[in-house]
């Protein structure tokens, strides 16, 4: 901790010396320890405040890289309970988290498809280098046990961090004992995603200042920071997340390629009208040019039909499906899910009731 409070520690050092901090095998250690040293750099970020640009502009960016994700590399395995679902299904689903999303945040999608008869995967891959690599390591061993007789995969996607996440575990995926993507991966979940941002236009600094900001409040959630002191830091957050300084920092030279736009898979769209971080109009767009692309490879009309579902909220805030509106989201995940089943397979009332639960308990456990 002395060397990550030094004056003259980088930013490339600081990053190192955190993420090999937050690299551990324990879910309660590893957030306990996110927890102090997290606290620490925000205990510092208030003292330089503006009075020390350069050493503000460093502390503050580390800040944000490191609360990506609050569990460091740490992957939570939800089993399948059958049990919960008289129509269970069988097989694995990876909930690629959102920006600032911690494992308990997750848990209710964890715990949703593991209602329905799956083994859930969920985690939100960090953005420093050391701890990615780490994310990615586990992740790999859980898909090359999970993958491996053949079960239905299904990829829910929240937020364009979790699409970027995605993007780099598909770089690798040809280099592990994983079976070919387009014969294991039968469905996706869009959850508010994905949105092509030009990180080098002119939108850059509104998308990196909604995007700190977003992380930063998850954050003080996290540390319990007292709202007077959240409410002194908020414009100084801003004003430096708008920086071209900090967008190379965080960003550096970050590239999305769509590593499954020429997949005919099913995929579930869910949006909302309120979301001011990923507008429902971006995504539609995204929608447009992924019907494009089959087009192009052959896929008649009446099968695109069939492809696409969008379910749309008309209040939740970004990544609050869940919190806002759950029948929805229960409604929606089961429509997709058991989509053409013959006979039709009606809603089971208490798993939806369980749904819920879920993400109202999540809720009251933050407050």
């Amino acid at each position: 901790m002395a060397a990550i409070e030094s004056q003259d520690c980088s930013h490339e050092t600081m990053v190192q010396l955190c993420s090999i901090a937050l690299d551990g095998n324990d879910e309660t250690q590893v957030e306990d320890a996110s927890r102090v040293l997290l606290s620490r750099l925000y205990d510092q970020l208030c003292e330089a405040g503006d009075k020390d640009e350069s050493r503000t502009l460093v502390l503050f960016a580390v800040l944000v890289l490191l609360a990506n994700s609050i569990s460091g590399a740490i992957l939570r395995v939800h089993p399948p309970k059958p049990a919960c679902h008289p129509h269970a299904k069988s097989g694995l689903v990876l909930i690629l988290g959102y920006g600032g999303s911690s494992l308990d945040a997750l848990g209710p999608y964890g715990t949703m498809w593991a209602g329905a008869g799956y083994r859930a995967l969920t985690g939100t891959m960090p953005q420093t280098t050391h701890l990615s690599h780490r994310f990615i390591e586990r992740l790999v061993v859980e898909l090359e046990t999970g993958l491996a007789a053949g079960t239905e995969f299904i990829l829910h996607i929240c937020s364009n961090n979790g699409w970027y996440s995605w993007s780099r575990l598909i770089e690798t995926w040809q280099h592990h004992n994983l079976p070919p993507l387009e014969s294991c991966l039968t469905k996706i979940v869009h959850d508010c995603c994905p949105a092509d941002f030009d990180l080098k236009g002119e939108q850059a600094p509104i998308i990196a200042v909604n995007y700190a900001v977003g992380i930063t409040r998850m954050l003080e959630n996290f540390l319990k920071v007292p709202i007077d002191r959240q409410n002194q830091m908020r414009p100084v957050f801003e004003q430096i997340a708008a920086s071209p300084e900090f967008i190379r920092l965080i960003w550096g030279n970050l590239e999305f390629k769509d590593p499954t736009q020429e997949l005919t898979v099913p995929r579930l769209f869910l949006m909302s009208e309120a979301d001011k971080l990923i507008l429902p109009s971006l995504v539609q767009d995204y929608i447009e040019r992924l019907k494009h692309v089959l087009r192009a490879n052959g896929t008649r009309e009446a099968e695109l039909g069939t492809l696409f579902q969008v379910v749309k909220s008309t209040h939740a805030p970004h990544m609050m499906l869940g919190s806002y509106d759950p029948a929805l989201l229960a409604d929606a995940i089961h429509n997709f899910v058991w989509a053409g089943c013959s006979p039709v397979v009606e809603i089971d009332d208490d798993w939806k009731r369980d749904v819920k639960k879920g993400f109202v308990s999540y809720i009251l456990s933050q407050t």
